[in-house]
């Protein structure tokens, strides 16, 4: 009997391999949770109903940000944000603006990066593709299932 419980423990046990992801806000959670699915435990910092830009981060967000796999965060905008990625490793870290292909659009009254880039279709691809190729070299197994679903976010941000 604990032949056969260890050898559908080792059969299963390895295709249930979740991803822990931390973003700021919950936009970017929301392209996360869409490549990621059930295999990726996707959270965010700031809450919906504060203005992000003054937000002051608190223990716990700082708990999730360092028990993370992967923290995503925009770049500009956000409050401190150096504050929360100073002491972590450069692969567990993904700025949004630094992504290669990501359209960024400076506001007129004050030329600063505005940092909604995720509105933009393109950069949602750019973002959703960048997940996916994390989640790919940190989960091989399930490689293809987040390709699959990366695809199909393409094809609804067209």
């Amino acid at each position: 009997m604990k032949r056969i419980f260890l050898t559908v423990l080792l059969l299963f046990g390895f295709s249930f391999a979740e991803v822990k992801i931390t973003t700021t806000i919950k936009p970017l959670a929301d392209i996360v949770k869409e490549v990621g699915k059930d295999k990726v435990n996707v959270a965010y910092i700031i809450p919906s109903n504060v203005n992000f830009h003054t937000y002051e981060y608190k223990p716990m967000d700082i708990k999730k940000v360092y028990e993370s796999d992967l923290f995503i965060f925009i770049g500009y905008g956000e409050p401190n944000i150096s504050s929360l990625t100073k002491n972590l490793k450069k692969e567990k870290l993904m700025q949004i603006t630094s992504l290669k292909g990501i359209f960024l659009l400076k506001e007129e009254d004050h030329n600063e990066i505005h940092p909604a880039v995720w509105l933009d279709p393109e950069n949602a691809k750019v973002i959703a593709k960048a997940v996916m190729d994390f989640l790919a070299s940190k989960d091989k197994l399930n490689a293809q299932f987040y390709k699959s679903n990366y695809l199909e976010f393409e094809k609804k941000s067209e």
